[in-house]
């Protein structure tokens, strides 16, 4: 016969084992609560995200490039790992010895740095260090293979004396030797108002020499020898004067981070 005593005592204990576990239950919530919700697929997420970066990258411990960008989302985990560029972005290449070969600006940008390619997209303008510019909305640029081209896109190219339009190139990284896939028309430049002029009676040549060997027309010939409005003639290839940093000069490296590009 079990005494009031006895009794009380497991009574007590059942009530501890009961508050006990409610403790434990409670407990076990809150830390459910706390825990960071799934974000989806770390492929689809950068691992990285700046605004209104200014940087630089080296490769293989030489500095080749400043990047200005509005925004700047690196994809690591991604199967082709790649940087996107979506608000513009404007770069610079250097030499060896950090003098700037040519100059890039785009409204969208995709780095994929296993690959060591570019992927400009949109308002893709290009400056090389003779003063030619190029206009496309597409443009490919490998560093691995030193080639630079655009297969079926519009190109326009500035020259000093002329503007040629086509579709689809292919040009060396410095853009100073290039091949025209498809002329649509060479056009000289109206020198007074600096656009192309008349293009109805300019005949179209089959093969674009690489920026050497132009015939200059019969008005060239006449500029070059008395020069326009009792001015020198400019000499071929001069660079247009630019109110910014342009090929030619030495880059800008003060106040910059340098980004590392992996082997």
């Amino acid at each position: 016969m079990t005494s009031p005593r006895q009794h009380n005592i497991g009574r007590t204990a059942a009530l501890c084992v009961a508050v006990l576990l409610f403790l434990l239950s409670a407990s076990c919530g809150k830390k459910k609560n706390d825990l960071i919700p799934n974000l989806g697929d770390r492929k689809t997420i950068p691992g990285m995200k700046l605004d209104s970066v200014t940087t630089l990258i080296s490769d293989s411990g030489v500095i080749r490039y400043r990047v200005v960008a509005e925004k700047w989302d690196a994809y690591d985990k991604a199967d082709d790992p790649y940087w996107l560029f979506p608000r513009k972005v404007y770069f610079e290449r250097f030499n060896d010895t950090l003098v700037i070969e040519s100059t890039v600006e785009a409204d969208t940008a995709w780095y994929y740095y296993d690959k060591k390619l570019w992927i400009l997209k949109q308002n893709v303008k290009v400056l090389n260090l003779t003063g030619e510019r190029f206009t496309t909305t597409l443009l490919y640029w490998s560093q691995e293979k030193h080639r630079v081209w655009s297969d079926t896109s519009f190109i326009r190219i500035e020259q000093d004396r002329q503007v040629i339009t086509g579709h689809g190139f292919e040009s060396n990284e410095q853009m100073t030797k290039y091949t025209i896939n498809e002329i649509v028309g060479i056009f000289p430049m109206d020198r007074e108002g600096g656009s192309a002029a008349d293009t109805s009676s300019v005949a179209v040549p089959v093969t674009l020499p690489s920026g050497e060997g132009r015939q200059p027309s019969a008005r060239q010939k006449s500029d070059r020898a008395a020069g326009r409005n009792g001015q020198a003639p400019r000499k071929e290839g001069a660079a247009r004067p630019e109110t910014t940093t342009r090929p030619g000069q030495t880059g800008r490296i003060d106040k910059q981070v340098t980004i590392i590009l992996p082997d």
